[in-house]
C-alpha cells in the first residue's frame, strides 16, 4: 500500500472536513474527479455492453438483477482502485467503522417503517387501497431474495457512487454541505430520466440525499444509508407494489390502487411525490440525529 504523503495526513484524522491547505484541498478535488470519471467510464461501458447483448430490452427481474450487481461490483472495484491508490483507508470513506449491524438496523427498519407509515396515512384517507398478489410459498421466498439482493445491492451503488468515495473527497475540497448539496443535485438528476417523476419527487431525492449525507457525517459511516436506502426501495416495489421515482417493478406482493388526489397519493411519481414524504423525511432526519453516535477525531 502507498504511504500517505504528509498532507494527506492533515485529512486523515476527519475525513469530510475541508482541508485547510490549498494543495491539498486541490488534491481531493482532482481524487473527486478521478473517482466520479472512472466509475461512470466503467458504468458507461457496462451499459453500452448489456445493450449489445439485449438485456435492456426489457424490465424483467433477470435484467433488473444483472445491472444491479455489475454496478455494484464497479462502484466497489473504483473506490478499491482508489483507496489502493492514494494509501488511505476504506473506513474514511464509509465501508467500514465499528457497529455496523446496529446501524444498518436502524437504517433498514426507518425506511421499512416510513414507507409502511406514509402508506397508512394515505389508506386512512381514502387515496390507495391494495389487494394480494397470488404467490406460493416457494414463490414468495424466492421474489423476497431476489427482491432484497437487487435492493441492497442498489443501495451500495448509488450510495457507493454519491456518498462514498468522491463525496468525501469533494467535502475536503469544498466543505461538507456544499459537497451533500451537489451530490444531492446530482442524485436528483439521475431520477430525471424516469418519464413518470414529477417535481416534488425530484425534490423528495434531493432532500433524502441531504438526510443520509447528514448520517454519514454523524456516524462516520455509510452503514445507516445503506439500511435505509434498500429497505425503502424494498417495502416500495416489493411489499407495496407502489410506483418509485415514477417505475414500477414486476412481481411485487401487493397490487395498489389509487383513488386520492395526486398531493396525497404522489401521482405518477408513486408515494415519493406525495406531501406524505416531507414529514417522513424529516423523522428520518431525527432517527439519524437521534440514533447515531457523532464521529470523533
Amino acid at each position: 500500500m502507498t504511504k500517505t504523503d504528509s498532507s494527506d495526513s492533515e485529512v486523515a484524522a476527519n475525513p469530510l472536513d475541508r482541508a485547510i491547505d490549498h494543495k491539498v484541498r486541490r488534491k481531493a478535488f482532482w481524487r473527486f474527479l478521478t473517482f466520479i470519471g472512472l466509475s461512470v467510464g466503467l458504468i458507461v461501458v457496462l451499459m453500452t455492453l448489456l445493450s449489445l447483448l439485449g438485456q435492456d430490452a426489457e424490465m424483467s427481474l433477470s435484467n433488473i438483477a444483472i445491472v444491479q450487481v455489475s454496478t455494484a461490483a464497479i462502484i466497489v472495484l473504483a473506490t478499491g482502485i482508489m483507496v489502493r491508490a492514494t494509501g488511505e483507508p476504506a473506513t474514511y470513506f464509509g465501508w467500514g467503522q465499528s457497529r455496523r449491524l446496529r446501524q444498518f438496523g436502524i437504517g433498514a427498519a426507518s425506511g421499512l417503517g416510513l414507507m409502511s407509515l406514509m402508506l397508512a396515512v394515505m389508506m386512512v384517507f381514502g387515496g390507495i387501497s391494495f389487494s394480494a398478489e397470488a404467490l406460493n410459498f416457494g414463490d414468495l421466498l424466492i421474489n423476497t431474495a431476489v427482491f432484497g439482493a437487487i435492493f441492497i445491492l442498489t443501495a451500495i451503488a448509488e450510495e457507493g457512487l454519491l456518498r462514498g468515495y468522491g463525496f468525501v473527497q469533494l467535502a475536503r475540497a469544498l466543505s461538507f454541505w456544499p459537497a451533500a448539496i451537489l451530490s444531492s443535485v446530482v442524485f436528483a438528476a439521475l431520477h430525471l430520466g424516469n418519464t413518470s417523476e414529477t417535481p416534488m419527487g425530484v425534490g423528495a431525492v434531493v432532500v433524502v440525499g441531504l438526510v443520509l449525507a447528514y448520517s454519514f457525517r454523524r456516524s462516520g459511516a455509510l452503514w445507516f444509508a445503506w439500511g435505509y436506502h434498500a429497505a425503502w426501495d424494498f417495502a416500495e416495489s416489493f411489499i407495496y407494489g407502489v410506483p418509485d421515482s415514477g417505475v414500477v417493478m414486476p412481481g411485487a406482493l401487493l397490487q395498489p390502487s389509487f383513488h386520492g388526489a395526486d398531493w396525497l397519493t404522489g401521482g405518477s411519481a408513486g408515494p415519493e411525490g406525495s406531501l406524505l414524504v416531507l414529514p417522513a423525511l424529516a423523522l428520518l432526519a431525527i432517527i439519524a440525529h437521534v440514533s447515531m453516535k457523532p464521529t470523533t477525531t
